[in-house]
């Protein structure tokens, strides 16, 4: 039964980060933002969309937090 639960909570946060994700970037050429990880030391484990484009040298814009931010706590539990 906890398989199921753990399944169904799962599914359901999975289903609401897609609900929130943004369809397209502002790039000039708009590319679909993608789900990362954040690992500094300010935001460990925080998510985040960004623009797949930043990566290769077009530095778009684009970035939107997923997660609220970190309490202090946390910044200490979670290292970035």
């Amino acid at each position: 039964m906890e398989a199921s639960s753990s399944s169904s909570a799962s599914s359901s946060l999975s289903a609401s980060l897609r609900r929130r994700a943004p369809r397209m970037c502002y790039c000039p050429s708009p590319a679909k933002p993608v789900l990362v990880v954040s690992w500094t030391e300010n935001n460990p484990g925080r998510r985040f969309y960004g623009c797949p484009n930043y990566w290769v040298g077009r530095k778009c814009k684009f970035f939107l937090w997923v997660d609220d931010e970190i309490c202090a706590r946390g910044k200490v539990l979670i290292p970035g």
